[in-house]
């Protein structure tokens, strides 16, 4: 096995690791639905060369990257998933082979621009990098997704051809779903679930357990679980008391409008 294919592998098995439970179907768009009708076609047409969404922390991005890479996956697409977060500063190794793949999904670009917690030299090997593999992806037919906070013109990026090449598709940003949505999202899962939630129980979950997908659906699964086993209705007071131990998450999981 060559040195390319040894790091798609690595990547792909690394993209086993997304949220199972960030989907098209699951994530509630609130003002977002062109975004995600545009997001649905790209995962398994090229429609776009990229797509770059931005936006706020808990805004809806790492939740759209995910379910973008599982959708392309049941498409028979061939997709990468990379949380630039975790990995700037670490090995650029973690890119080798990704030129390979149909749809990269590049998730928290800022971390590479000035600001964002790398040094200067970290920043630029990373940004050349960056550049190089796009070009390669888009010389093999492949397309790429990126997120980040801040908009193309918005993020500070010392090398200009990077600069530029981020703005080879469309722009989107990505705006938060307001409290009702929350509310309605909540609902509409626990009743997945065979149970009624009350609004003082929704606006305790909302309140205690944060705004993202991933920790609202946890908190449901919760919900169910102990529900089932104490037989129990989930009033307020059986909810504090199952979700209590339960914390809210770090920016980096998957986000309810969601990465």
């Amino acid at each position: 096995m060559n040195t390319a294919s040894a790091g798609l592998n690595r990547q792909l098995v690394l993209s086993l690791d997304l949220q199972e439970q960030s989907l098209f179907s699951n994530y509630v768009p609130g003002v977002n639905r062109l975004l995600l009708d545009q997001l649905q076609l790209f995962s398994h047409q090229p429609s776009e060369a990229m797509l770059y969404l931005w936006g706020g922390a808990a805004c809806g991005k790492t939740h759209l990257l995910h379910a973008t890479c599982h959708a392309a996956h049941d498409a028979g697409v061939r997709s990468v998933y990379i949380d630039l977060k975790r990995h700037v500063g670490g090995s650029l190794t973690v890119l080798d082979g990704i030129e390979n793949v149909e749809l990269l999904a590049l998730d928290n670009l800022d971390a590479i621009a000035h600001g964002g917690g790398a040094s200067e030299i970290t920043q630029r090997l990373w940004q050349e990098a960056l550049y190089e593999l796009f070009y390669a992806i888009r010389l093999n037919g492949g397309r790429i997704l990126v997120a980040a906070n801040a908009s193309p013109l918005g993020l500070d990026i010392g090398l200009p051809d990077l600069r530029t090449r981020l703005g080879w598709g469309p722009s989107w940003h990505v705006q938060p779903l307001t409290d009702d949505d929350r509310r309605g999202f909540l609902r509409q899962r626990a009743m997945h679930k065979g149970m009624q939630l009350e609004d003082d129980a929704v606006q305790w979950i909302l309140q205690h357990q944060g705004r993202d997908a991933s920790t609202l659906i946890a908190a449901i699964e919760v919900l169910a679980s102990q529900s089932m086993q104490q037989q129990k209705k989930p009033s307020l007071a059986f909810v504090r008391s199952a979700l209590g131990g339960l914390s809210a998450p770090a920016e980096t999981t998957p986000d309810l409008q969601t990465s």
